[in-house]
């Protein structure tokens, strides 16, 4: 990754493209940089599929309190993190000193997206938005990989609080230990048990909150802790992208564990208590994030 320098450090604009002394623009006429390309038709698919899952009624199925989650995690999705996509996606090709961190914001958004589209593709009953998730998934794994490989981590790495390093890497590798001993605690005693009571009431025959959290979320947040508490670059970089992934999907749990609970209040699936913790942890995890964007002096 540290070998792929597209970049321009001069201009902090994505670089590859035909006109790479200058701006990245989609201009009319010209085929669209990659990035651009992939993340407007990832906002285009997210836009429509998440309004409809929200708002059209009869479109889910299964126990009320899951299609309530699922309206909380599409009211996010739509109204927070594809407005948040697009702006990100328009500062970098501005340019200028916003646009330091503002492609690693684009990557974090693309990084959420990915996540719950995962979720909306394996979690929902199949319904007439089956192809729509499915595409949305396809979209953000390959924008996470397109940007990934555009970053130039060495010049972008200059431009971070390394100061707060330290503090940002306990951070995250306390809050990832924390998520994987919560699943363990579930997951170790249910392994036994033919009806694990963490899937009674959700329609689930397995969790793919468990499943991508263990498997890959967790894991390389611990990976990304241990390089930045060695202030590489790479860690530096990624710490920033990651926290605004965890920051959105915070707030994306207590949406959806307030639209869960209201669509059930008597399920313990999804609560209000859930919804208030989470708020919480959105705002705790704002603070190492301003810490880490806040420029070197």
């Amino acid at each position: 990754m540290s070998a792929v320098t597209h970049l321009d450090p001069n201009t902090t604009h994505l670089a590859g493209h035909p006109d790479a002394t200058g701006p990245t623009r989609l201009a009319a006429g010209r085929r669209p940089d990659p990035p651009y390309g992939m993340g407007l038709a990832l906002a285009a698919v997210t836009a429509p599929t998440t309004a409809v899952t929200l708002l059209r009624d009869g479109l889910l199925d299964g126990p009320a309190v899951m299609q309530g989650s699922v309206r909380g995690t599409a009211a996010v999705m739509l109204l927070l993190a594809t407005p948040a996509l697009l702006a990100a996606m328009v500062s970098t090709r501005r340019g200028g000193g916003k646009a330091d961190s503002a492609i690693l914001w684009w990557l974090g958004v693309t990084g959420y997206l990915m996540y719950n589209s995962v979720l909306l593709v394996f979690a929902t009953p199949f319904n007439a938005l089956y192809l729509a998730y499915e595409t949305m998934l396809g979209l953000s794994i390959a924008g996470v990989v397109v940007l990934l490989r555009r970053l130039d981590v060495t010049a972008l790495a200059r431009r971070v609080n390394a100061r707060s390093a330290r503090p940002v890497a306990v951070f995250i590798a306390i809050v990832a230990l924390a998520n994987l001993a919560a699943w363990l605690r579930l997951i170790v005693p249910a392994l036994t048990q033919a009806d694990p009571a963490f899937l009674v009431g959700t329609g689930l025959i397995t969790n793919p909150v468990h499943n991508q959290d263990l498997a890959f979320w967790i894991p390389v947040a611990l990976l990304i802790a241990t390089w930045l508490w060695q202030r590489r670059p790479i860690g530096l970089v990624l710490a920033i992208a990651y926290l605004v992934y965890w920051l959105l999907e915070a707030i994306s749990v207590a949406s959806d564990q307030w639209f869960g609970a209201t669509a059930d209040p008597a399920s313990t699936v999804a609560t209000m208590g859930g919804a208030y913790l989470f708020a919480g942890v959105a705002v705790v995890t704002a603070i190492p994030l301003i810490a880490m964007v806040r420029r070197p002096t």
